[in-house]
């Protein structure tokens, strides 16, 4: 191969070559300068979108500046206001762009906790005053290529200010707002009641029944939920103390390893410590060998850490058995100890809380006394219970080993209690409302007091005004002690006012603080009432000869008595022995009958007492008489007798008269008159007139008896005595009087209750002056009538059948209630000298309950007009409400918002009302929600509060939040 020519042809290659890579390197370098150009594009456009986020995050933070109700949109662009006073959101939906480039901005709610912690949405509430705040900005790099960016951060209406109103109680009337408590005006269905609580207003009536306040659902009554828990249909004091905590130190038996004690020595002698099985006391035990040595000293020690995690324990104890396994020489000394420090490692002697002292000689298993070490706890912390054994080593060499079990330290808190002291009270949301009532009947409480005491006020004016007992009649409440104890209440709830038809009451749970006081029932009676005042005669039944009508009363009439007698028949008993009837007592029968002649003339009545010895025997002849008038002005006794036989000197014969208001046998001793005892055969003895009025004290019938009464006291014996011209004679003179014989009166038509529940009491207002009136009642009009016979109302059956009104009352709840009607009959009682005068009847009955309306169905409340101080942003409102569960969707609290501007210091004109949707709208949720900007700008805001019931329930308004700048 030419020379020449091999080496040209390798020039053409290597420039073929180099041209090759000269190309290649060119179109490297033309794409990383392309590439370059297109990184410093990229970089500029993402610099770009970076300001502009930034310039969003500025602009929203600027309109919250400005206006938190601005930030009303879920997404929205920006842009400069028309007038070019600031940065403005563009509206729902939008973005803005600039150059290439789309901002928007995203507002989400921020969602809290109970605890008021942000949370994840949906939580217990979301937070108007919060927004998290997103913007992203997105642009297209190059063709089919879009870039975006996005930062988020939290925004806050931290630089506002708030309205508060918790207390409506000062009332209406208030245009401006100057008095926290009060406002308005309001229709006249709401309720305020104390600090924190307004509802609507009871209303509605039921029947005249009890009222039963059992404290069952916690939205019926206003009351501090701070201090007071309605649950399980008890209101009760809310125990805001602690609850009992204890602890103790672990494996005091040491019967299966030393954990968590800990092995530590001290001295100038190593001891050591160990496990050991068996030994104990019983079981396992913790050892302590100290070894053997002389003229030194050796100490060791188990710990155990323990942690106190409260202040103010109320126990502390340390227990443990201890024991001298070993001890070799006489020499050495010994002592056992117990520490409690605040620290780890070898005890200090002398900061012993327990010691042995000095032991010299090998010991039995020990048990130290409770050891009470509650002023080494000086409150929360981590502490050591220390065992420990300490030994000198004072003579030879010698050794010694110590044991200990059953090693324990415990501690206690006892339960703290904290009850409110202050009295909070709890008062039902609706008075008890009648539509007819005769009096307030009774009070009653079930509490569980515990030392402490509940208090209560009264109201007849649905809260609006308290009142007390003072003593005297129920006082107006003036100060806080104005208060009584259900007792007191009940003593004189009779005559607290019913004319408003309704009562409510306001309970105070009084705790020194330690006492848990809890109220389970409350009830109230009204009593039904109907009444017979006796002012027209012509709606009574009565005998008008005997009971007239004067004055408002039934009286018995006073008339002129003519004189009247009466006297005894056949006295002379000429003919026949009738009326008079013959009866005999005693040992032996004697016999009694008529003689037709030897009498004193004519015939005589005999009596004839048979042969006999050693015995007795009495014989009487009786008649029955009347007395028709009471008070006899005289009445005497005559009668002629004679001892017709008398066979021995032994007998002892006695004559006897006697006045009785039974027949039968007499008793001797209760005589009008006795001859004596006589011995033996006499002729006709006269007995002179005997006065004998006293024995006939009223009307009535009565016995005159003459009798003889014989005594064998010898032999064998028998005798007769005669009876003749025997008469009783009676006279009254004529006398003005009563009549005594218990006319009654009676309404003429019954009473009939309408939803009758139960009689209640029976009360008289009467003038009886010694005499009596006695009642009957009947449910069926009349046809029967009953009375209280000691275990039932039973029927009438005899005169006596009647009952006093005390005795009617305490036993009218049990009359039957089938009918729903009742009548009484009075009897108006005298002896004939008693006026009886009846003023008035009274019965008491209670309905049963309806269970009707207790509230009304709606109520307006329009606030005082509230002054910003300037010009200002009316930016959102949210309230605390309680709704009754029972009662949704029924029960519900909205609002209304309005603005006006400052016009010399008093509103300029009112805006329309606005709610959430604009002008018209209204406010629903209580958690919050934005006002509309429209209101902005404005000095003065106004309110108006509209609550929503189904009559049964009410929800209740606690507080009421509108936020502005």
């Amino acid at each position: 191969m030419n020379p020449q020519l091999s080496k040209n042809g390798q020039s053409i290659i290597e420039v073929l070559l180099a041209m090759a890579i000269f190309a290649f390197i060119g179109s490297a370098i033309a794409a990383l300068s392309a590439g370059g150009f297109s990184a410093l594009l990229l970089g500029g456009q993402e610099s770009r979108a970076s300001d502009l986020l930034q310039e969003g995050f500025g602009a929203v933070r600027s309109i919250r500046h400005d206006a938190w109700n601005r930030l009303k949109f879920s997404q929205s662009g920006i842009e400069i206001s028309p007038s070019g006073s600031g940065w403005i959101l563009s509206g729902e939906g939008t973005s803005d762009w600039s150059v290439g480039f789309m901002r928007s901005i995203f507002f989400d709610p921020v969602c809290r906790s109970g605890g008021g912690d942000i949370a994840p949405c949906p939580a217990a509430y979301t937070d108007p005053h919060a927004k998290e705040v997103g913007v992203e900005v997105s642009w297209q790099a190059r063709e089919n290529a879009t870039n975006t960016i996005r930062e988020t951060a939290f925004l806050s209406n931290w630089d506002s200010r708030d309205w508060v109103q918790t207390d409506w109680s000062g009332g209406s009337g208030q245009t401006l707002w100057s008095d926290a408590t009060r406002y308005e005006s309001d229709d006249g269905n709401i309720k305020p009641w104390n600090a924190g609580f307004l509802s609507l207003k009871s209303a509605g009536d039921d029947n005249c029944g009890t009222f039963v306040s059992d404290f069952d659902d916690p939205f019926d009554y206003a009351y501090d939920r701070a201090k007071i828990d309605v649950l399980d249909s008890s209101a009760a004091l809310i125990n805001s103390g602690t609850s009992a905590t204890s602890g103790s130190t672990m494996n005091a038996n040491f019967d299966t390893e030393l954990p968590p004690w800990l092995f530590g020595t001290w001295g100038p002698v190593a001891a050591s410590g160990s496990w050991q099985s068996s030994g104990g006391n019983p079981g396992g035990y913790a050892d302590i060998s100290f070894p053997s040595a002389r003229q030194t000293a050796s100490g060791g020690y188990f710990e155990q850490q323990f942690d106190i995690g409260v202040s103010g324990i109320t126990s502390a104890t340390v227990n443990l058995d201890w024991r001298i396994f070993v001890f070799s020489h006489s020499s050495l000394k010994v002592t056992l100890y117990a520490f409690i420090d605040t620290a780890s490692g070898a005890p200090v002697i002398g900061q012993h809380v327990w010691t042995s002292g000095v032991q010299g000689g090998v010991t039995s298993w020990n048990s130290s006394p409770t050891i009470d070490v509650l002023s080494r706890i000086t409150g929360p912390g981590t502490y050591y219970l220390k065992i420990a054994a300490y030994t000198e080593y004072v003579g030879p060499t010698a050794e010694a080993r110590v044991g200990f079990d059953n090693a324990r330290l415990a501690w206690s808190k006892a339960a703290s209690p904290d009850y409110p002291a202050d009295d909070p009270p709890i008062t039902p949301l609706a008075s008890f409302r009648v539509s007819d009532i005769g009096r307030w009947g009774s009070f009653s409480e079930a509490a569980v007091k515990n030392g402490g005491e509940v208090w209560y006020q009264l109201s007849d004016d649905d809260g609006q005004t308290w009142k007390y007992w003072n003593g005297s009649s129920w006082g107006v409440v003036s100060a806080p002690g104005d208060r009584n104890t259900a007792s007191a209440v009940s003593a004189n709830i009779g005559s607290y006012p019913a004319s408003s038809k309704q009562i409510a009451f306001k309970a105070f749970l009084d705790s020194d603080g330690t006492q848990s006081v809890a109220l389970d029932r409350v009830e109230v009676g009204c009593v039904m009432a109907t009444s017979s005042p006796f002012d027209d005669p012509a709606a009574y039944s009565f005998d008008p000869s005997k009971i007239e009508f004067s004055g408002s009363s039934a009286r018995l009439r006073l008339n002129t008595i003519p004189t009247t007698s009466g006297t005894t028949t056949n006295d002379g008993f000429d003919s026949e022995l009738s009326p008079w009837f013959f009866g005999t007592w005693g040992g032996v029968a004697a016999s009694g009958a008529r003689v037709s002649s030897g009498g004193n003339p004519g015939g005589y009545a005999e009596i004839s007492f048979p042969t006999a010895r050693q015995t007795t025997s009495g014989g009487y002849f009786e008649q029955a008489f009347d007395v028709v008038s009471a008070g006899v002005s005289t009445a005497t006794l005559k009668f002629d007798w004679s001892i017709k036989q008398f066979s021995h000197s032994s007998l002892k014969v006695t004559v006897y008269a006697f006045i009785d208001t039974a027949s039968g046998a007499p008793v001797i001793g209760q005589h009008v008159w006795t001859s004596g005892v006589q011995g033996g055969v006499t002729p006709w003895n006269t007995l002179p007139g005997i006065n004998v009025s006293a024995r006939l004290p009223s009307v009535g019938t009565y016995y005159l008896k003459i009798a003889a009464f014989t005594e064998y006291a010898g032999p064998n014996a028998s005798s007769k005595v005669g009876f003749d011209n025997a008469r009783l004679e009676w006279l009254k003179d004529e006398s003005s009087g009563y009549a005594a014989d218990d006319p009654s009166v009676t309404p003429l038509g019954s009473f009939g209750a309408s939803a009758l529940d139960r009689w209640q009491g029976f009360r008289e207002t009467a003038v009886k002056n010694g005499g009596e009136v006695w009642y009957q009642l009947s449910d069926d009009d009349g046809q029967t009538w009953k009375y209280w016979n000691g275990s039932s109302w039973g029927v009438v059956s005899a005169p006596g059948n009647r009952n006093t009104a005390a005795t009617v009352n305490a036993n009218i709840a049990a009359f039957p209630t089938a009918t729903g009607k009742i009548l009484f009959r009075a009897f108006l009682d005298s002896d004939g000298t008693q006026a009886v005068l009846l003023d008035h009847v009274e019965m008491d009955f209670t309905q049963s309950l309806v269970g009707g309306v207790r509230h009304a169905a709606s109520g307006i409340l329009l606030s005082s007009a509230f002054n910003t101080g300037d010009p200002s942003p009316i930016q959102a409102i949210e309230w605390d409400e309680r709704v009754p569960p029972s009662c949704a969707p029924d029960c519900s609290i909205r609002f209304e918002a309005r603005a006006a501007p400052d016009s010399g210091g008093s509103p300029g004109a009112w805006s329309g009302w606005f709610g959430e949707e604009g002008e018209g709208g209204i406010f629903t949720n209580a958690d919050g929600v934005l006002i509309p900007e429209a209101l902005n700008g404005n000095q003065w805001v106004q309110y108006r509060a509209t609550l929503e019931g189904n009559g049964l329930k009410t929800p209740v308004l606690e507080e009421v939040k509108i936020n502005y700048k």
